[in-house]
């Protein structure tokens, strides 16, 4: 086993990197419901409440 494959073997595939040969842990975040949330998804808004939202966002936007 080379040193490559041995730095491998010991990274959490979920968690952790290797760039440019170093071992880096990078932070990752599940695709959940709140990861959803909180990118601005509206799914669980009744769709006149979301109707209401998209056009509020629509005029801060575009100043109307």
């Amino acid at each position: 086993m080379n040193l490559i494959e041995l730095t491998n073997s010991g990274l959490d595939s979920k968690q952790q990197a290797l760039i440019l040969g170093l071992p880096v842990v990078i932070k990752t975040r599940d695709y959940d419901a709140q990861f959803y949330s909180a990118m601005g998804c509206l799914d669980d808004l009744p769709v006149e409440e979301r109707r209401q939202k998209v056009e509020r966002d629509v005029a801060v936007l575009f100043g109307e």
